[in-house]
This record gives C-alpha cells, structure tokens and sequence, in this order.
C-alpha cells in the first residue's frame, strides 16, 4: 500500500511539473527573494534610520543608540532585509538613499532638514520609499506638515492643538492590522506620548487610519509640561492615534507612517513596546509581518547603555520596572476665562490665581495664617497626598489641619515625612516631643501609626514615622529657634480607601497655619456655608464606580454634567429635544437660605452629541422656589411640585 501512495504522488507531482503549478525550487533556502503578501518576489529590502543630533538629558531623546537597537534587532530578526544607520542629522552623500525601501527618521523637530524635504517627497512619490518619523520627528512647522508629512503619513503634531504629556498609556495595537501581529494584548509604557494631532480629513486621505492606540486620563498624566492646552484636556477619555499610517497602492507612492514615542529610550526594552516598531517598520517597507512579529532578543542593561550621546559612567540608564506604571498622576493645570493656563488646584469662582505665598510677616504671628493648602484630597479623584515645603521663619508655632470639607466618610489623615529645616539645610526630623496640642474628629492621635494602630500608609506607600489623625483635625507644633522651612507630606491614608470592597468616599483638604490654630470649625465653617454662594470649591463628582448594573458590554456608566453646571439635583425631566430640565434644592431644610436669590429649574444640553453636556442655563429662579421635590415637561408647560404646593 505504501508503495502504490508513492507512485502516486510522484506522478502527480510530475504532472504539476509540467503544467508548471509547482516549482523545484520551492525548497531552496537562503536566497535573496521572497515572497510577499502581494504574492510577488522582492529582492532584499534596505531600512535607512536618519538619527538626529543630541539634544536631552542622558536617557532621553537618544536617536543614534534608539536606531541602531533597532537596526539591529531588523538585522537579526532573519527576515530578508538589511538596516543601516546614518547620524547625525542630514547625509552629505545623498547616494545613501539609492535603493532604500523604508526611510525611518528619530530626529528633533522632524529633522529640520528645510530645503531637503523635497528630496524625500521625490523618493516617497517617484521611488515608492516608505517613511516614517518617530516621537518628536512628527514635529515639523505647520508649512513643512501642511505640504510634505499629511501627504507622506496622513498628519502631524500641530503647535496650535497638540500636547505632549509625559504618562502611562494602555497601548493597543488595532486588531485588523497586520502590525498587530504577536501583540494580541494591550501593554503600558510610560513616555512623552503626544496626542491630538492634526490629522488629515477623510477628504484629504482616504488610505489614513491608526495603527495604535491609547486614552489619555487624568490618573495617568505624570507631567503636564509647556506644549499643554484646552484642547488636550478635552481628550480625556477619548481614545488617541499614538501610531497612525497613509497606506496608498504602491503605484501612488510610499506608504508613511507616524509615532509620538520614543522620548525615553528605556522603552524600547520593553518587549511589545519594541515589536509595535519592528512590525511597523517591516510594513512600511510593504514586506510580510511575521505571523508572530519581529522576533528580537531581550534587551540588557549593557545593550540599553550602549551608543548613548552623553553617558553618565555613575549612573548609568535602568531597565525599566513595574514602578514607573504606579508614578502618581500630576494636579490638572486649569484655564481661566482669557485662556491663560495655571498651574496647581483651581481657586475659588471669580478670584484670581494666587500669587506663591510671600515671606511671613512675624509681627502676625499672633493670629493664625494659611501659609499653605492642599487641593481637595479625595479617593474617587484618585488625589490623595500633598507635599509641602513652607517658609516659618519667625514663627514659635505651627498647626497641621485637616478639614473633613463637612462630611464624615472615613477622613483618616496621615502626616509624613514630617521635618525642619535650618538656615543652613539640616533636617530635623519632628517627632511627638513637637507637638504643644491636638485636636481630632474620632480616636486619638496616632504617633507613628495610623488610626486602627497599623503603618501609616499614603497610595500603597508605609511610613515608619509620622502622625496619624482624623479630620476635623489640628496638630499645634512647636518650631525650633533656627527653623526656616517646614517639609511636610499628608494625605488620605490608605487605610480609609476602601470601605465594605469599594473605594470609599474619603475626602478631606489640610492646610499649614501659622501660629496655634487649635480651634474647632464647626461654626465658622457653617457662617460660611450659609453666607457663601456658589461655594469656593464645586461639590466633587461620585465616581462612576459606586453605580452598580448589569453585566452587558453595552452598558456603561459615564459622566454626563456635573457642578456648576448644577447643583443638589433632586429630580429630573427629559423634553422632546433631548434637554434634561432639574430641579436643585440648594435650599434645604438647615441649609435653608444658603442661595438668597432662591433655588432653580436649570436646563442642561448635550450641544455637540459627544455624550457630555455643554450647555446650562437657569429657566426660573425665585425666593419662593425652596428644594422643588420634581420637575415635569409638557408640551409648553412645566409644572414643578413643591409640598404643599
């Protein structure tokens, strides 16, 4: 039987032969053709990296050692290409070009190469090279992105609209592409990952789309630095190109490619970090990604530190770690009404940012003074700490605070990393010898332990020293004749987090005051409240993981308005136009007379459809309107129920 299969196989394979549907050669290994996904053979492909000139700190911006890890690992990978490298800056012999498949540019500001672009514009549409520019070689000047790169990779970053913070995004390689080969699941890297980019209209480039993508939040922006603006902060929550492509037919040109990572060079150890480029790099040059992606050895410490611009012999760069992901975010700078950016929390309605505070006055020293403030500290903000650094100079005392902001949903206060300075920059660590008084909400102060007498503990971090309290609190501390400068650090502690399995509602701001301020707020807080409207800070959103419903995929909780747009809702109505009319009760029962103009019907408006509203305006506000229990729209009526009436 054995036998009968063999002749039948070699007869048949004979007649293939002849008919010429099958080739001798099919077996023949390391030649210089290979077969592509457009089931024609291609010579060996030629990948050219443009690395540009130094320009960062060590570890940063390091173009020629970026290029020549990848050039290396391509070199590697025993796929039918060759990479090389040139540095820095433009070549003077343009012949370097002559042949290239794929031109990959790791440069700043886009090379800066002026006149030379319209070199590579002819390579890109006359020759079929692909390009691509990396991090901040998507950076060229509106004219240059205009004229060369939508044409070339279908957009750019725009001084005008782009960002460019440094945070921790969940990479997502587009599933339909063949770049997401062997990066089935998301991945983190933290890097100067721009967004917002002025991308091409489907009008302009009907062969753009992403590559891969991330959604920026505000828990995971480390740095806000000089490029943010309005528009980034609109970003939050919507998912961003980070890698993006034009992929015309090879007879119309190159294909292009962008990518806003790259600023620390530590990343590309990170494996699938790495293999995103790679693969990228493979398609651009319109070869076959591997089934599985470009495979590439793992990168050590050694081959991280090599080629770099400007090494440092004692501190050389680390591989990266799983700290780098838990870096806590950055306070939100915020815009004011001329679209002036600020730094730090946001000061109260209608006043004007606060200057830095200035040198204590020690002749006040007698009455107590805010020297400084935390933001609003809360678990569902995911803020929960602030560093101080004060000025006491003069000062005999000083008072921690903690305000419970009037409720009582576990405001457990740590305080850490807690010591004077003298004129001359020693530290003198503070202990409970310091301390001339205290005041707490609940419990007894905890020396060097939180309230339930385990580690003090602030995001997951122990402290083996410090002060653990719950507000409304006071710690009165005595200052040492030659201390200039309180060091101070005080935050929710972690042991108030969680509460039954689910975040707690923990919220709390403290303060450093000048002098013994050991009293207790109650009552001037509640002066305040009723003689203050609207409130200095807007009531803080619950987070939208205490809502609870069903698991379906196509069910979810988001944030549709929140204060100022309107406050203490008690009921709602929707009218034909899709308005949500709500009735506020601002006013009620011990809170009665806080708003004298009385309390309102308030109209809400989605105005551009992206599922936020933007729009608020006030339908009726009256002194005799007081907590309205609903709201009902009818046709041209609205009747508001009011008990009694």
């Amino acid at each position: 039987m054995k036998s009968t299969t063999h002749i039948i196989t070699i007869i048949c394979s004979f007649l293939l032969l002849s008919l010429g549907i099958i080739s001798c050669e099919t077996e023949k290994k390391d030649t210089d053709a290979v077969t592509t996904k457009d089931s024609k053979p291609t010579e060996k492909k030629t990948i050219l990296f443009l690395a540009g000139k130094p320009s960062h700190a060590n570890g940063e911006h390091e173009f020629r050692a970026g290029c020549m890890l990848l050039a290396d690992a391509l070199n590697a990978s025993g796929l039918n290409l060759e990479a090389k490298v040139h540095y820095y800056g433009w070549p003077k012999d343009e012949s370097i070009f002559d042949g290239v498949d794929a031109c990959v540019v790791y440069a700043d500001a886009a090379g800066r190469f002026k006149e030379k672009y319209a070199v590579l514009d002819e390579k890109v549409k006359k020759d079929g090279m692909g390009i691509m520019f990396m991090h901040y070689g998507v950076h060229p000047k509106k004219d240059i992105g205009e004229k060369y790169f939508k044409p070339w990779i279908g957009g750019y970053m725009d001084n005008t609209i782009s960002v460019n913070p440094h945070w921790i995004a969940d990479l997502k390689a587009v599933a339909t592409e063949d770049i997401a080969r062997g990066l089935d699941k998301p991945f983190q890297a933290y890097d100067e990952f721009y967004f917002n980019m002025e991308f091409s209209s489907k009008e302009e480039c009907d062969c753009c789309r992403p590559l891969a993508v991330a959604t920026p939040t505000p828990d995971k922006i480390v740095k806000y630095i000089n490029m943010w603006n309005k528009y980034g902060e609109s970003c939050f929550g919507k998912e961003q190109a980070l890698m993006w492509c034009r992929d015309p037919k090879p007879e119309e040109g190159g294909r292009g490619i962008g990518f806003v990572g790259g600023h620390y060079h530590r990343n590309w150890a990170v494996n699938d970090f790495r293999k995103l480029v790679l693969n990228s790099i493979v398609w651009l040059a319109r070869m076959e990604v591997p089934e599985n992606g470009v495979q590439s050895a793992e990168i050590t410490k050694e081959m991280l530190n090599a080629n770099l611009d400007k090494p440092d012999p004692n501190k050389p760069l680390e591989l990266p770690t799983d700290e780098l992901y838990k870096q806590k975010p950055m306070i939100q700078p915020w815009f004011d009404e001329k679209g002036k950016r600020h730094n730090g929390g946001k000061p109260k309605q209608g006043a004007a940012p606060q200057p830095k505070a200035a040198a204590i006055d020690t002749k006040k020293n007698g009455k107590s003074k805010v020297l400084a403030k935390s933001e609003t500290l809360s678990v569902t903000a995911k803020k929960l700490s602030h560093a101080f650094n004060v000025d006491i100079k003069g000062l005999k005392l000083v008072t921690l605070k903690a305000d419970d902001l009037g409720d009582k949903n576990s405001d457990w206060v740590s305080w850490t990393d807690l010591h004077f300075l003298d004129d001359k920059g020693n530290k003198l660590p503070i202990t409970k010898n310091h301390i001339s008084a205290s005041r707490q909400g609940w419990a007894e102060l905890g020396i060097n332990k939180n309230l339930n007498g385990k580690k003090l503990s602030i995001a997951g971090k122990a402290y083996a020293t410090g002060f653990g309290t719950h507000a409304p609190a006071a710690i009165v501390l005595k200052v040492p004749a030659n201390a200039v400068k309180l060091i101070a650090t005080g935050g929710i502690d972690d042991g108030a987090t969680i509460r039954e399995g689910k975040p707690s509602l923990a919220k709390l701001q403290i303060s450093v005051v000048s002098g013994n301020d050991n009293t207790k707020p109650q009552a001037k807080a509640k002066a305040q409240a009723k003689a203050q409207w609207p409130p200095a800070q807007a009531p803080e959103t619950v987070g939208v993981e205490h809502f609870s419903m069903p698991k379906d995929p196509a069910l979810e909780v988001t944030l549709w308005a929140a204060s100022p747009m309107l406050y203490n809702p008690t009921n709602m109505d929707i009218d034909h136009k899709g308005r949500i009319w709500v009735a506020e009760a601002v006013n009620y029962r011990r809170k009665g007379g806080r708003r004298p103009e009385g309390d309102r019907i308030v109209v809400l408006e989605d105005t551009t459809g992206d599922g936020k509203a933007d729009k608020s305006h006030t339908f009726v506000q009256d002194k005799s309107i007081q907590a309205p229990l609903g709201v009902s729209v009818f046709d041209n009526k609205v009747v508001v129920p009011m008990p009694p009436n």
